[in-house]
């Protein structure tokens, strides 16, 4: 990216993009520099994290998703939830 302000640009359409899917419903974000929402993704129910960086030029933009299974065990959602943050933080420039 040759202009950061371009950045804002590509988060916005990008979040404008997510909010026209079906079933869209924002979900409380316990990380602000976090995008959280629900959409159908086909006859099921997804949750969708997203977050950008601007670092060195690029623009990093990461997307965490799992359906939302009855069957989903606590143990799993948890590892998941953790497995998320942690590739979200190894990302973000410090």
């Amino acid at each position: 990216m040759h202009d950061s302000s371009f950045f804002q640009q590509q988060v916005d359409a990008a979040t404008d993009k997510a909010k026209m899917l079906p079933g869209f419903q924002l979900a409380t974000a316990a990380d602000s520099d976090v995008f959280r929402y629900y959409a159908m993704n086909g006859k099921t129910r997804y949750e969708y994290r997203e977050t950008f960086f601007l670092s060195n030029h690029l623009l990093l933009h990461v997307r965490c998703m799992r359906p939302m299974l009855a069957e989903t065990t606590q143990a799993w959602s948890d590892r998941y939830d953790k497995d998320c943050a942690d590739l979200m933080h190894s990302l973000k420039p410090h």
